[in-house]
């Protein structure tokens, strides 16, 4: 496996993949970001008035709740790094008519954004993701106001379902050689998150962890989706003319999820963490 290139090497290669991936990305009707999303910023309970900033929008699966939460008078400023993502999503906020958000072009791991502005801040399955995780927190408390807080979501410990797809793409993945531009990385215990957050000065972290269900028709429902997510990174990985084995044995796995409503249920494990500054 060759080794991982430099974080600024890393950091274009998501965003291109994130840039090809913007058109399709959270469009799906499998219910995932939202849902996650939205959980993030109940537990953040935004006020009325506030401003809040959500790093790594994507299409606004928490920008568009903490606007809805500050409501009017209040601001959302919402950042990514693939300039599509940005156009679709600011788009979207003035479809919503959502004068109070504003979607900004930049790297979440150093933002172009006023420090001490922010009385909220949120970022969601995007931290583990980043080539320097520690740079970004230490960036992103500057960001926050004395008496403001965060929130983060992280993937916590893989089900053995899930364990088991990703095991069937790590199989075919040594054939190429090719590392995953993104990282999707399992954190198994909170002690781990709580180290990064506190060794960038934040306090008073606390964790939660939900469980969410991810319900397909069948196989195909499931591979179509696979292709609107950063999964499509780990498709990548693996020689294409392997793709139709691939596919075989992650059925196999998923049969095994298989409900009493003929469904496939993919479950997935979120940490929700919050933290003051």
């Amino acid at each position: 496996m060759e080794p991982l290139p430099p974080p600024e090497t890393r950091i274009r290669q998501v965003t291109a993949l994130f840039e090809g991936l913007a058109d399709t990305y959270d469009t799906s009707d499998v219910a995932f970001s939202g849902p996650v999303g939205a959980e993030l910023v109940r537990r953040l309970a935004p006020q009325a008035g506030e401003r809040a900033v959500d790093l790594g929008c994507a299409r606004g699966a928490v920008t568009f709740p903490l606007a809805e939460a500050v409501g009017a008078e209040g601001h959302v400023d919402a950042l990514d790094l693939a300039p599509s993502m940005v156009e679709l999503t600011a788009g979207e906020a003035q479809q919503r008519g959502a004068s109070q958000v504003e979607v900004v072009l930049g790297d979440a791991v150093e933002p172009p954004l006023e420090e001490s502005s922010y009385d909220v801040l949120a970022s969601s399955l995007l931290l583990f993701f980043l080539p320097e995780p520690d740079v970004a927190l230490t960036a992103w408390r500057r960001l926050v106001r004395p008496g403001g807080r965060a929130g983060f979501t992280t993937f916590g410990t893989w089900p053995p379902a899930w364990r088991a797809v990703l095991d069937v793409f790590d199989d075919h993945a040594h054939r190429t050689g090719r590392r995953s531009m993104t990282q999707a990385p399992e954190v198994d215990e909170d002690q781990e998150v709580t180290d990064f957050l506190t060794g960038a000065g934040w306090s008073d972290v606390e964790h939660a962890t939900l469980t969410h269900d991810l319900v397909f028709d069948d196989l195909d429902h499931w591979r179509r989706w696979s292709l609107t997510t950063w999964l499509t990174d780990v498709w990548m990985r693996s020689p294409v003319e392997e793709h139709p084995e691939i596919l075989e044995r992650i059925g196999e796995v998923l049969e095994g999820t298989r409900g009493d409503d003929g469904r496939l249920h993919l479950q997935l494990v979120v940490r929700y963490t919050l933290a003051r500054p």
